[in-house]
């Protein structure tokens, strides 16, 4: 006697083929495709003995209350032995629909056998048709050979538009790579079987003139670091060309190509245009494209090609070491390694990140990270117009309200040419990490890192606090977390208005002497002011910087421009110094506050 677990929700076949398919939503299907797969996992390899079914169909799959898949009717199944791989029988049973055509004909039968008859069942959960039934009335337009171009419309109607194209794309793929035939067999499924492999299994990291990528194709940089190609965000179901890490768990898209100009459905191209441009493109209107490169150029015959670095580079075919456009100059909302953010200042292009709108959107948002030019350059986080962060000055090995880690280094660089940050992995190759700057939806700057593809760690945040956001306690004031309330004067200073604290800082308690009297008292473990407004001679030395800054009234303090060594240079603030941080853990900088003769002589007294 056979005893089955009661299966109140009956065979898959009733809700599938029959007038319940409406209650099967396409997510409802996908976990159903998806406990199918794993009980035949279990029954080829996690099962104490090797079983092959041999007549899996969609009626022996059974549904419990939760809808769980169950597969059932093991009559005609065959145990195999530890070293077994196939066998052979001259009685060949089952339906042969379900049936893979070398056990068909010859009698062969083998794991293969059962994952062949998967993906039977599987087109038909997703198509709503049994294998055997034709599609508009034509006998060569069964399940099996539903024509390449016209894939998505043997999707069941009963899903209606409910469902993500690239999601059943890439199911519909899996199901026909598990019908790999025999070489005999092979031309008469090689428009579906090119479609799958060219999907799945693209090992170029270049695109020509002649080829394109349609949804549901990739390609790969050349250590399979990276991939490109089309995606929907969070809940979306418009389509975007994108970049992301191509093997790192829950990674990110790293760049957006159309991200103000999304597709509807699964029709996009992406292609190599007449002139030489990158475009994106509907198939079914590829003379209007929604994105281009628009880059004016020479040659119409470029190559496009996927770095490993995440950079998309277009060249021309005939000079292979001349960029003709490249995504990293043209960031979207990340960051990396050796992409330099800043100007060039002899063509105008300003690399800037910009968030998305949310992450359903990648459209441009309202937050933006870039360098602002004036003063001593500093790379500024706003909130549309409105300053909110300040990583502060580069003195030479660092931004000093930034705290970095000890395996990336840092660079700034400032020219007549060019202006710009960058940095990159310390060994990269050997700690096997990965980096990248994340600005967020919600408007933070994140640097995160992952070491050998174990996922994303956060190692920095800003703003984190509320001491990060710009200028919180005023002209002259300092924040500091560890104290309650976290704003107070600087030395010789006192509140703009004495009842309480407020954002309009703090003012002198005296006048300056100017020439006579005054000095400087040294404020160490804190972010420099905002130096906009100040002015930097990296000639000069230490002492000269202060003896300058004591010959001018308007000068309120001075640092040094570099803090390498003893330190050099000299930086000089005029007017109000504004966004002053302490630093509790030893980070931060240090400059010279200027202060009258009666502050410093009670400064000198006390310590």
């Amino acid at each position: 006697m056979l005893i089955y677990e009661y299966m109140p929700n009956k065979s898959l076949d009733s809700f599938i083929f029959g007038i319940k398919r409406e209650m099967l939503d396409w997510s409802k299907r996908y976990e159903i495709i998806v406990g199918i797969a794993r009980e035949i996992l279990y029954l080829h390899k996690d099962s104490r003995l090797r079983f092959i079914h041999r007549d899996l169909k969609i009626s022996y799959v059974l549904l419990d209350k939760e809808m769980n898949p169950k597969i059932s009717d093991f009559g005609l199944a065959r145990i195999f032995g530890g070293n077994e791989i196939q066998a052979n029988t001259k009685k060949v049973v089952g339906i042969v629909g379900y049936m893979s055509p070398e056990y068909a004909m010859q009698g062969v039968f083998s794991i293969k056998s059962d994952v062949f008859s998967f993906g039977i069942l599987l087109l038909e959960i997703i198509s709503g048709k049994k294998n055997n039934e034709y599609f508009n009335g034509d006998p060569s337009m069964n399940l099996i050979g539903h024509k390449e171009d016209r894939v998505l419309e043997a999707v069941d109607s009963a899903l209606g538009d409910s469902y993500p194209p690239h999601e059943i794309s890439r199911c519909i793929q899996v199901g026909l790579l598990s019908m790999f035939p025999p070489t005999w067999l092979f031309f008469l499924l090689f428009p579906f079987y090119a479609s799958a492999v060219t999907s799945n299994l693209s090992s170029t990291d270049t695109l020509t003139p002649t080829e394109s990528i349609t949804d549901g194709q990739i390609i790969v940089s050349a250590a399979s670091i990276f991939a490109l190609g089309f995606f929907s965000p969070g809940a979306s179901n418009q389509r975007y060309v994108g970049i992301w890490y191509h093997k790192v768990p829950n990674t990110a898209v790293i760049w957006v190509a159309n991200r103000n100009n999304p597709l509807n459905k699964s029709s996009g191209v992406l292609s190599l245009a007449q002139d030489g441009n990158l475009v994106i493109s509907s198939d079914t209107d590829q003379s209007h494209p929604l994105w281009s490169t628009n880059v004016s150029m020479n040659s119409n015959t470029t190559i496009l090609k996927l770095l490993d670095s995440g950079n998309l580079v277009l060249y021309s075919s005939s000079n292979r070491n001349t960029v003709l456009w490249q995504s990293f100059d043209h960031p979207t909302h990340m960051w990396l390694p050796t992409m330099k953010l800043g100007m060039d200042r002899r063509t105008g292009l300003n690399r800037v990140l910009t968030s998305w709108k949310s992450k359903d959107d990648p459209g441009l948002g309202i937050y933006s990270f870039k360098i602002d030019p004036r003063g001593s350059p500093q790379l500024f986080l706003y909130n549309g117009s409105d300053r909110l962060w300040r990583a502060g000055p580069w003195n030479g090995q660092r931004w000093s309200g930034v705290v970095l880690s000890n395996v990336i280094s840092y660079d700034f660089i400032n020219t007549t040419n060019e202006l710009y940050a960058i940095y990159d992995i310390y060994n990269s190759s050997i700690s096997g990490i990965s980096s990248t700057v994340l600005l967020d939806d919600s408007g933070a700057i994140q640097q995160m890192t992952v070491e050998r593809n174990r996922g994303w760690s956060t190692f920095y945040l800003a703003p984190n606090d509320t001491c990060d956001y710009y200028g919180h306690c005023g002209a002259y004031g300092g924040c500091n977390t560890d104290n309650t309330p976290e704003c107070s004067c600087l030395q010789g200073f006192q509140p703009m208005f004495a009842t309480k604290w407020s954002n309009g800082g703090c003012v002198r308690k005296r006048s300056l002497g100017c020439d006579t009297g005054d000095g400087f008292l040294k404020l160490e473990g804190v972010k420099l002011p905002d130096t906009s407004t100040f002015l930097v001679d990296r000639n000069l030395s230490l002492k000269d910087c202060e003896q300058g800054c004591l010959k001018n009234c308007s000068c309120t303090a001075y640092a040094p421009a570099d803090i390498t060594g003893e330190g050099s240079g000299c930086v000089a603030w005029f007017g109000n110094l504004m966004d002053i941080r302490y630093f509790s853990d030893g980070g931060g900088d240090y400059f010279y506050l200027r202060v009258d003769a009666m502050e410093l002589g009670s400064y000198i007294q006390i310590h």
